[in-house]
């Protein structure tokens, strides 16, 4: 929650079939570029260090 009680985003998540997968940082936010769709296994361990 922020300063004005509203809910932070923190992942987001892009698909791209042109790009490989790739995991970017921007101060507090995340951002998580997969070439397809990705399984729920595979997000959970992405995201794990992150949430």
């Amino acid at each position: 929650m922020n300063h004005r009680n509203e809910p932070d985003e923190l992942v987001f998540i892009r698909i791209d079939p042109n790009q490989k997968k790739n995991i970017r940082n921007f101060g507090r936010r995340v951002t998580f570029t997969y070439p397809k769709q990705p399984s729920i296994g595979e997000m959970r361990k992405d995201f794990a260090p992150y949430l």
